[in-house]
This record gives C-alpha cells, sequence and structure tokens, in this order.
C-alpha cells in the first residue's frame, strides 16, 4: 500500500515535465487512495501545473475525493485561481478562434480550438463541483451542453442566480448564451487580452505548451505566411516528438511545392 511518505514524491513526479505525459497523468489517481488532508492539499499544489490534460486529472481526483469522503476539506483559494487559470485559457484559446476567416475557414484548427475549449468548460464545471453541490454541477452542465435551449438556457440562468460575484466574474461570460464576439470582448476586459492578427494567432498556438494545436497550428502554415512562421515550421522539423516532427516535414514540403 502507498504511505503518506510517498505522496510527495509522487507529487514531484507529476510536476517533472521529461516524464512521459501518459505516466504523470496516472499520478494523481493515486492521492484518491490516500484519503487524507495531505493527498488534498497536494492535489491543490498539483492544480497549478501548466498543461490542461494534466490538469484535469488533478481536478478528477479531487471531485472523487469529495464525492467519496465528505469529511476532507477543501481549500477555495486555490480551486478558485485554478477557475481563474481556466478561463483565461478559454478567452485566449477564443481570442485565435474569433480571428478565423470567414470566407476561409481553417477548419482543422477551428475544430481544435473548439474541443479545447469544450474541454476548458468542463474542466471549470468540475472546479466549481468543488465549491458548491456536485450534483447541481453536473446536472447543470448536461444541461448545459444539451441541445435544447431551454435546458441550456435554465442552466446558465442557474449559474447566474447561484455564483458568488468572484465565481461569476470568471464563468459566466463563459456560460453566457451571447456570440462569440461579445463574449470575446467580455473576456478581453477581464483578462486584458489584446486582438491578434491571424498570423500572431499561428505564433502563439505554436509556442504554447498544447500539442496537438501546435501540430495544427503548424500544418496551418501556408506560403503566404510571414517568413517568422516559415522559419518556426523549419525548426519544428528537428522536434523530438515524431508527430511535430512529421507533420512540419510535410508542411514544409507542401509550401515549397506551391512556391514553384
Amino acid at each position: 500500500s502507498y504511505g503518506p511518505d510517498y505522496l510527495a514524491l509522487y507529487k514531484t513526479k507529476f510536476s517533472e515535465s521529461d516524464i512521459d505525459n501518459e505516466i504523470r497523468k496516472q499520478l494523481p489517481g493515486i492521492f484518491y487512495y490516500q484519503p487524507v488532508e495531505q493527498s488534498v492539499k497536494h492535489l491543490m499544489d498539483m492544480l497549478e501545473v501548466d498543461e490542461p490534460d494534466l490538469r484535469y486529472h488533478v481536478i478528477k481526483t479531487l471531485s472523487r475525493l469529495k464525492r467519496k469522503y465528505t469529511q476532507l476539506e477543501i481549500d477555495l483559494e486555490p480551486v478558485r485561481k485554478c477557475i481563474k487559470t481556466e478561463s483565461e485559457s478559454f478567452f485566449n484559446l477564443m481570442a485565435v478562434k474569433v480571428i478565423q476567416p470567414q470566407n476561409h475557414p481553417n477548419r482543422i484548427l477551428l475544430r481544435a480550438l473548439t474541443e479545447k475549449m469544450n474541454q476548458t468548460v468542463e474542466r471549470i464545471f468540475r472546479l466549481l463541483g468543488l465549491i458548491y453541490d456536485q450534483k447541481d454541477m453536473y446536472s447543470s452542465y448536461l444541461a448545459y451542453n444539451s441541445l435544447s435551449k431551454d435546458r441550456k438556457s435554465a442552466s446558465v440562468e442557474f449559474l447566474d442566480n447561484l455564483l458568488s460575484a468572484e465565481d461569476h466574474n470568471y464563468v459566466f461570460p463563459i456560460v453566457d448564451t451571447i456570440d462569440d464576439i461579445k463574449k470575446m470582448r467580455k473576456g478581453s476586459e477581464i483578462f486584458d487580452i489584446k486582438k491578434l492578427s491571424y498570423d500572431q494567432g499561428l505564433k502563439q498556438l505554436i509556442d504554447g505548451r498544447d500539442k496537438w494545436l501546435k501540430i495544427c497550428a503548424i500544418y496551418s502554415v501556408s506560403p503566404v505566411c510571414p517568413a517568422y512562421l516559415q522559419h518556426e515550421v523549419v525548426d519544428a522539423v528537428e522536434s523530438e516528438d515524431a508527430l511535430i516532427s512529421e507533420t512540419a516535414k510535410m508542411v514544409k514540403k507542401r509550401n515549397n511545392n506551391r512556391k514553384q
């Protein structure tokens, strides 16, 4: 069995970027089998991990602990800090999404951005479940994702009435049933997000830590993109990640052929 002395070690390993992410994703689940306050404290520290996919597994474990071991106390300050982080992440993704050209949309990139934004919303609802009643938040999440406009509106109204002022500030602009342009305007006011050009949006994704968005952004670099983006493709050819490298090689060859 795992003892408390091992918990700090697992937390340290979780933060080490040279360890394969698939292994790191498994580590938060270990803390579920030590349902003590120290496990919760370690998981709270682990919420600060940069990669959203890893953070999801920390949030999921905290949700499981709260559901089964109701006596465990959860410090709400790091939870709310994480909600703010997720909200800013959502609007940074949206800032790239709203600048996609309407006459020639990049469907691969749009799909990837939408998926990542939806995953961010799921993490936010899970985090809200650590603050408010979990069953209520789960039901609200299902209603929010419903195809029924009435159910979605009911979910938004429920959150509008329930959330504290701090939570409302970071969450409601995301779930509010307004168009993306108005939503982005609110997000920009909260987080001082500057308007990007299409090329700047691609650069932001290429420089980011999300591997799939990086791949989609590299794939989206066309022959007419500026030189600094072409250099990013050339640099990506040398990536240690096979999928990033192969994508960059394909894009480099494709762009060279189109220039001829």
